[in-house]
Parts: C-alpha cells; structure tokens; sequence
C-alpha cells in the first residue's frame, strides 16, 4: 500500500470504538458519534488521542467511500488471519529497505518512525535530483527582472496612451476654438 488512510492511525476496529454494528446505517453511526464525543470530549475528563480516534472513526464511517474501503480492509485481513489465535492490530505494515514485509506483531508500531519513508514505499521513486544553489537564485533573480520589466512596459504604455489622448483631445479642442472665432 502506497499511502497511509485515515483509519490506519486509530488501534483497534473502528464499529467497536463508536459502539455500532458493522450494519449501521448513518443515523446510528452519528448519533454514536455524539455520545462518543460527549463521553470522551477532552473538556469533559476525556483523552485528547482517544477523542481523536473517535473523530477519525466518524470520519471513516460516514463517508461512503472510506467506509467501503475500510470494510474490505477489515474483510481482507480477517481472512488472512483467520487460522491464527490472537487477531493482530493492524492489516498490514510499511518495511524499509532491509526488512520483509512479514505479518504484523503486536509489539511492533504500525511504521517505523525511523524509517527513511513511512507513508510509501521510497523503493518504487526515483531519487530526488539535488538542485544546484546558484541556479535557484539565477532563476529567482530572473523572475524578479521579467515582474520589473512588465510592470515598467505597462507603465510606459500607460503613459503613452495618456500623452497620445492628451494630444488628441488638444488638437480636438484646439479646433473647436479656431472654428468658433472664424
């Protein structure tokens, strides 16, 4: 899995957290939410990382989308361990380079924070291209130039269409004058 979801940073299953059945429908999951709140609202005595979960469990649970995603995780990964005892955390796990991608233990974090890339696998990316320092600030002294140049171009051409009216409108008034003493 390339990226990190939402659900992956809440331990545990995210029905039981809210106290809903898988079935729920929208209503029931909102008001589950509500009272999950209410009960573990930081301003009420509550955890601040459990209130957190129970968000992310809402979040999860009422939009369609990454509901569908998170019941066909929970699908995938209750058959994979199935003939085991204990049901493990998490589905599955993020390796660096050295290590396998075996199944998850209980000791074990999620990822590895001291991993070089936690939320994908760096393997499939191509090294990222140092950029040489005086490059950048050529490119930036450039930039600076082409804005003080456009804005002295619009400015001239503001000037000389004022200069050009001006002109037009002396001429104009100038003849008005002459036709009128004649």
């Amino acid at each position: 899995m390339s990226r990190r979801d939402l659900w992956d940073q809440v331990d545990g299953d995210l029905y039981v957290l809210l106290g809903v059945s898988p079935q729920a429908n929208a209503e029931e999951i909102q008001l589950a939410w509500r009272s999950t709140a209410k009960r573990l609202h930081p301003d009420r005595g509550g955890s601040v990382t459990e209130f957190q979960e129970a968000e992310i469990a809402y979040q999860v649970l009422s939009d369609p989308l990454e509901r569908g995603r998170y019941d066909r995780m929970r699908r995938q990964s209750a058959g994979q361990y199935a003939g085991t005892t204990s049901t493990p955390r998490y589905a599955y796990t993020y390796s660096s380079a050295g290590q396998s991608a075996a199944a998850p233990s209980m000791d074990e974090p999620y990822f590895r924070p001291d991993s070089p890339d936690p939320y994908g696998d760096y393997r499939f990316r191509p090294p990222r291209k140092r950029r040489n320092p005086w490059l950048i600030a050529l490119m930036i002294l450039v930039g600076i130039v082409a804005v003080v140049a456009a804005v002295a171009l619009a400015l001239v051409t503001f000037l000389v269409l004022f200069v050009v009216g001006a002109l037009l409108m002396g001429r104009t008034l100038n003849g008005a004058s002459n036709r009128n003493s004649s």
